[in-house]
């Protein structure tokens, strides 16, 4: 069985948790507050080196994918229909 706590040991004890909340709490925020730094300022140098020197894979992947050109609607229908499911006449 536990002792029973007076009084003056309830006041002790919930004085040193909200103490150590309150440290708890300013660590944290200082930890955030450098990890927000860091990660934006990788955000900015990032938006810097990708600026148009990669526009040549956009080219390549609208060729790999289709959607090039001028094309319409049924042309790429057309050219994709060899994806279609095709489904025995007993599946309904």
């Amino acid at each position: 069985s536990r002792k029973r706590m007076t009084e003056e040991d309830r006041k002790k004890a919930l004085e040193e948790m909200q103490q150590d909340a309150k440290k708890r709490e300013q660590r944290m925020e200082r930890q955030t507050a450098g990890h927000r730094k860091d990660h934006t300022t990788t955000e900015e140098e990032e938006e810097e080196k990708s600026r148009g020197n990669a526009s040549f894979l956009n080219d390549i992947a609208k060729h790999t994918h289709g959607i090039h050109g001028n094309e319409s609607m049924s042309s790429r229908v057309a050219q994709n229909r060899h994806t279609n499911q095709r489904l025995h006449d007993s599946f309904f």
